[in-house]
């Protein structure tokens, strides 16, 4: 849970300092996780622009889309395993001048052999950087952070 807490707090940080005027929207894959973030948002001013979701984030992302929705940034940092998924869908609901953060992108190198987020990571590492679509910044701070944008968005 702490983790939960941790990871969705540096995103609202951010997502207030850069974002007043927009919405942030947050998948979590329990209710337990939602109860306790939601205790948490109200303590900032601005929670009314965070909608948290309950779902698989794949899905509810899907729902998005198909609705219509655009997003100027996606910041991925969920199931390892899904993040070509993420990916693929989030490239999809950009804004034109929309990018994607992919946090831990550089712990392929962390994982144990065998342990499926290793392979997971490089497989999304080799989808993004063989994607002539798009063009990416990596970042080697911490666990790694992948910037990455279409390359129409110049």
């Amino acid at each position: 849970m702490h983790e939960c807490i941790h990871a969705f707090n540096q995103c609202i940080h951010a997502f207030m300092h850069s974002f007043m005027h927009s919405f942030m929207h947050s998948f979590m894959h329990s209710n337990q996780c939602i109860q306790c973030i939601h205790s948490f948002i109200h303590s900032f001013i601005h929670s009314i622009f965070v909608r948290l979701q309950v779902g698989d984030a794949v899905e509810v992302m899907r729902e998005l889309k198909d609705a219509g929705e655009k997003f100027d940034l996606v910041f991925l940092d969920a199931s390892k395993d899904q993040y070509i998924s993420y990916y693929k869908l989030a490239l999809e609901m950009l804004t034109p001048s929309g990018f994607i953060m992919a946090d831990n992108s550089l712990c392929a190198l962390l994982y144990d052999d065998g342990d499926s987020r290793r392979q997971a990571l490089h497989d999304f590492n080799q989808v993004v950087k063989n994607d002539s679509r798009v063009e990416q910044l990596l970042l080697p701070f911490r666990e790694g952070v992948s910037i990455i944008r279409p390359k129409t968005c110049h």
